[in-house]
């Protein structure tokens, strides 16, 4: 993937949500059944949204400065696109099917990794809600996370039952849970012209 347009690929900044729900309670720890088999988690009741949890910052690591859609330094999603173009070349993604992920990411998060939703659990690039996220190894401990993030929207772009491979497959698989209506958002026939 060289030859990439970066400017043509990044994000301005969305509008600001007006309400937000209360930040959810802590991911409990996964459990397991005397088999070794995953225990599925149960989501606690109510309105949750991690709009209003702050953003870690820590040296080194790529920050946005709100959890707005695009709202992320050219730097920030700069290192968003290479994060999420390595992990499509880590599952053998074709050129067309990373302009994919990366239309979706764009669309969802707008490259910004803290981004979150308002009136939902939705955060990080691929706006995961918080059930959909444990099936691809997102939890509280990386749910802002950019490489954990792009392997897991690189995965759900692929979840096609005969083409996943197993370290890709969900724990489980919800499709009503996703941001976007349990799958991948549409992405228009032009999608692989972010590449010169």
């Amino acid at each position: 993937m060289s030859n990439i347009y970066y400017d043509g690929m990044y994000a301005p900044k969305g509008g600001k949500y007006s309400n937000s729900y209360p930040l959810p309670k802590p991911d409990s720890p996964q459990k397991y059944d005397k088999n070794g088999k995953k225990i599925r988690r149960k989501l606690p009741g109510g309105l949750h949204s991690y709009y209003l949890l702050p953003i870690q910052m820590t040296p080194g690591r790529a920050s946005g400065n709100s959890r707005r859609h695009g709202d992320a330094s050219p730097e920030v999603q700069r290192k968003a696109i290479d994060t999420i173009i390595e992990a499509a070349k880590n599952h053998g993604l074709t050129n067309r099917e990373t302009a994919h992920v990366l239309a979706i990411a764009f669309v969802e998060s707008g490259f910004n990794p803290d981004a979150a939703a308002g009136t939902t659990t939705a955060a990080g690039l691929g706006q995961f809600v918080r059930k959909t996220g444990w099936g691809y190894g997102l939890d509280d401990t990386n749910r802002f996370e950019l490489k954990s993030n792009a392997d897991a929207l690189v995965c759900v772009f692929r979840a096609k039952p005969t083409a996943v491979p197993v370290r890709c497959r969900p724990a489980f698989r919800s499709d009503g849970d996703q941001h976007s209506g349990g799958k991948p958002t549409a992405v228009p026939e032009q999608s692989d012209r972010l590449f010169v």
